[in-house]
C-alpha cells in the first residue's frame, strides 16, 4: 500500500508553502514572484498555470475550465439573482458569489465579449471549436422524433450525488463533510470563508437517501412514454460514505425493474484516503451485489488538474501514481473492468496502464479531453479499451476533437452528472452533437454507443 500521507512531509510541506503563501480569497497580482507562473482561480480557487487561463478586465484570473462554464451560461435572470445576498444561482443549485464576490458573467462568446479578454495569449480555443461550439446546452432543443423509441446508455455517472443535490438543494452540502487539505496542511487561505470543514467539529454527516428522495428521480430518467429510451445507467461510487446510498439506489431500481448498475473504486482526488480498509470494504460489497449490479473498479486515476500543486511535488506524484497502479492491478485480479479518470495527466495515464493491465484488459477512460494521439495509442494497444464523451464538446477543444476522431464502437456516452449534465436525460442532445461530427444519425449514434457501453460493462444487450 502507498504510504499513509502525513503532514510532516518535508517535501510536500515545501512545496505547499511556496505555492500557498500570500494567498488569500482574491486573485494574485501581477506583481507577484508567481505571476508568471501560476495563478489562484477566482472560483474553484485552485492554483493554475498563468497560461491555462483568463482574466477578466477587473484583473481577476479564472482557470479555464471555470470561464468556459460560465460563458456558456445565460445572463442572470431576475428569479435566480439575489440583490441582497449579491449572488447568483444556477439552474442546478449552485450558488456563487456570496463568497468569490468578483466573478463576471458572460452571456456572449469569448470573441468579441466586452467584459473580457484573455490574461495570457498562449491558450486560445480555435475558431472552428468556436463555432461548433455554437449548438450548445444552452441553444434550442434538437428534434428528437427521430429519436422515439431508440434506447441509450449512461456509461458514467454519481446519481447518489445527484440525489443528494437535490434533497439539499445544491451542491453546499457535499463540502462540509470534507476536512480541508490546507488546514490539515496547516494554514488555509480562505480561512473562515473556505468551504471545507476547518476541524472534526466542522464536519458535518452525510443524511442517507431514503426511498422518496430516489424513486422519482429514477422514474424521471426511466419513465418516459415517448422518445429515447434509457436502457441503463452505471452509476461510480467513489466514497466509503456513499456505499449506503448506493445499495439503496440500487434496491430501489431494482424493485422498479430499472436498470442500474455500480462500480467502487477511490476517485483521485481523494488518493490520500485510499486505505486497506477502503480497499477490504469496496471488494465486499462488490461480492455483495455480485456481477450483475457490480461492473467494474473504478473511478480512478490521475488529475494533475485538480491536483495540480501536488503534482509538483515528487513524492505525492509518485503517490497518486502508486494508488491508480494499486487500483488497475485490484481490476485484472479480479477480473474487473476498470474506469479511468485521466486530466492533465495522460504520459503518466498510459505508464500506469501499460505497467499494470495485460492488453486484453477492458478499461473505459471516461469524459475524456485529451489528445487525440494519446486516445489513438491507447485504442491501438489496448483493443477492449473505450472513451467516453460528455457536454465538455461543446466547452473543450480537446473534448470535441476526442469525440470527432473516437470509432463510434469504441466510444460510449456519459453525463459525469451532476457535474457535467445535470441527469442521464441529457444524452439524447449530446448524440445530435456527436452524429453532426461524424455524419450519421443521432440515433446511430445513440445505438452504437450504447451496444459499446453494454459489451464493456458486460450488460445484456436490450
Amino acid at each position: 500500500m502507498p504510504a499513509t500521507f502525513t503532514n510532516d512531509d518535508s517535501s510536500w510541506s515545501n512545496v505547499k508553502r511556496r505555492y500557498v503563501g500570500g494567498y488569500g480569497n482574491s486573485s494574485v497580482s501581477k506583481t507577484s514572484s508567481l505571476a508568471n507562473e501560476d495563478q489562484t482561480c477566482g472560483e474553484c480557487g485552485e492554483l493554475r498555470p498563468s497560461a491555462d487561463g483568463w482574466k477578466a478586465t477587473s484583473g481577476d484570473f479564472f482557470c479555464k475550465s471555470c470561464w468556459d462554464k460560465w460563458h456558456t451560461m445565460p445572463a442572470k435572470p431576475s428569479s435566480a439573482w439575489s440583490s441582497s445576498r449579491s449572488s447568483w444561482k444556477t439552474p442546478a443549485g449552485n450558488e456563487y458569489g456570496s463568497k468569490r464576490s468578483k466573478l463576471l458573467l458572460c452571456k456572449t462568446a469569448r470573441y468579441g465579449c466586452a467584459c473580457c479578454s484573455p490574461a495570457w495569449p498562449t491558450w486560445l480555443p480555435s475558431a472552428e471549436a468556436d463555432t461548433k461550439s455554437s449548438d450548445g446546452p444552452g441553444s434550442e432543443s434538437p428534434d428528437m422524433s427521430e429519436l422515439n423509441g431508440v434506447g441509450y446508455c449512461d456509461a458514467h455517472c454519481h446519481l447518489d450525488i445527484v440525489l443528494q443535490n437535490l434533497k439539499h438543494g445544491g451542491l453546499e452540502w457535499s463540502s462540509k463533510k470534507k476536512m480541508c487539505k490546507w488546514w490539515l496542511s496547516g494554514e488555509c487561505p480562505y480561512k473562515e470563508d473556505c468551504d471545507f470543514a476547518h476541524g472534526r467539529e466542522d464536519l458535518q454527516p452525510r443524511d442517507a437517501l431514503t426511498r422518496q428522495d430516489i424513486e422519482p428521480q429514477l422514474r424521471r430518467y426511466f419513465g418516459n412514454a415517448e422518445g429515447p429510451k434509457l436502457l441503463c445507467v452505471v452509476h461510480n461510487c467513489c466514497e466509503l460514505e456513499a456505499i449506503e446510498d448506493t445499495t439503496s439506489i440500487l434496491r430501489v431500481a431494482n424493485d422498479l425493474g430499472y436498470a442500474v448498475f455500480c462500480t467502487f473504486g477511490c476517485h483521485p482526488h481523494d488518493y490520500r484516503e485510499y486505505t486497506e480498509e477502503m480497499e477490504t470494504r469496496f471488494l465486499a460489497e462488490i461480492d455483495t451485489c455480485g456481477p450483475r449490479c457490480a461492473v467494474a473498479w473504478g473511478e480512478c486515476g490521475l488529475d494533475y488538474w485538480k491536483n495540480y500543486v501536488e503534482s509538483k511535488c515528487p513524492t505525492e506524484r509518485r503517490r497518486m501514481m502508486d494508488v491508480f497502479a494499486r487500483q488497475a492491478r485490484i481490476s485484472v485480479e479480479h477480473k474487473l473492468p476498470l474506469v479511468v479518470h485521466s486530466r492533465d495527466a495522460e504520459e503518466d495515464t498510459l505508464q500506469v496502464l501499460k505497467d499494470n493491465v495485460p492488453r486484453d484488459h477492458k478499461f473505459h477512460i471516461h469524459a475524456y479531453q485529451g489528445s487525440v494521439s494519446m486516445m489513438m495509442e491507447a485504442l491501438d494497444l489496448f483493443p477492449n479499451c473505450v472513451f467516453g464523451v460528455s457536454s465538455m464538446v461543446w466547452c473543450s477543444p480537446g473534448a470535441l476533437k476526442v469525440a470527432q476522431h473516437c470509432p463510434l464502437e469504441r466510444l460510449v456516452l456519459e453525463t459525469d452528472a451532476p457535474y457535467l449534465f445535470e441527469g442521464s436525460d441529457e444524452l439524447p442532445r449530446l448524440a445530435h452533437k456527436i452524429a453532426q461530427l461524424h455524419g450519421v444519425k443521432a440515433a446511430t449514434v445513440l445505438q452504437q454507443t450504447s451496444i459499446a457501453c453494454q459489451r464493456f460493462y458486460g450488460i445484456p444487450e436490450s
